[in-house]
């Protein structure tokens, strides 16, 4: 998924962005000025992140204004304090105006003021990608999938800090690369393929009659099981929903 949307299209760059939750508390700049980016008393991991996901939504659209077309896939990491930190991958139009807005180590770099305007860290990241970088956000799209079941969440609604469990440890852009529609089908095509040949061999030994149906293996992503129909040695899958 994160290798789906690279390009060597000069007229484009991608990078790896890293936007991280605002500090636990003030943080004196080496100016001694108050970075902007933490108000009085911090913020509590289960509020930002509540919030994280709308904090990046308008980023994003602050970044395409200036920025022109940026298509994005997003992996998600859960913290040690239990607050989210977000490694995207951004396909950029025009990189020369960011990375002229970037300036590491610049704590008023317009870059950087946009992204704590838009509830995120002074702590960032901004790098020309590496195509191995796609490995490292599936890495923490992995471990994020466990961690979230301890994520504290601050339900708006209620005010209660709940567990969120459902997260998503990750997001793309509709245009960034394969779509979700396409990811199930490689997976079901995947399942397929490994079942399709143990499947005929027991067939064919088993003396199984051409056109015989049984339940194939559950799909998780579906929640459905598959049948195989065995016909002149060619399996034909039928998924209940897809």
């Amino acid at each position: 998924m994160f290798l789906s949307g690279w390009t060597d299209d000069p007229t484009q760059r991608v990078y790896m962005l890293t936007v991280t939750a605002p500090g636990d508390d003030w943080h004196a700049l080496p100016s001694g000025d108050v970075c902007p980016c933490t108000p009085p008393g911090g913020v509590p991991p289960a509020c930002f992140n509540a919030t994280a996901g709308m904090g990046f939504s308008r980023l994003i659209t602050y970044m395409r204004r200036r920025y022109g077309k940026i298509q994005y896939c997003k992996a998600a990491e859960v913290q040690d304090r239990g607050a989210l930190h977000f490694h995207v991958l951004m396909r950029v139009e025009d990189w020369h105006s960011m990375e002229r807005d970037f300036r590491n180590g610049d704590p008023f770099c317009s870059l950087r003021m946009l992204i704590e305007h838009c509830g995120f860290g002074h702590e960032i990241d901004l790098t020309l990608a590496s195509e191995n970088q796609a490995s490292y956000c599936a890495k923490y799209v992995s471990k994020t999938a466990t961690d979230r079941e301890a994520m504290p969440w601050l339900d708006l609604s209620t005010g209660e800090v709940t567990r969120a469990n459902r997260y998503r440890p990750w997001s793309s852009s509709r245009r960034w690369g394969s779509t979700m529609k396409s990811i199930k089908q490689a997976q079901a095509a995947w399942a397929i393929a490994k079942a399709a040949a143990p499947a005929a061999a027991d067939a064919a030994e088993a003396g199984t009659p051409a056109g015989a149906v049984g339940a194939g293996p559950l799909d998780h992503n579906t929640a459905s099981s598959t049948g195989s129909t065995i016909e002149t040695g060619v399996i034909e899958w039928k998924a209940a929903t897809l």
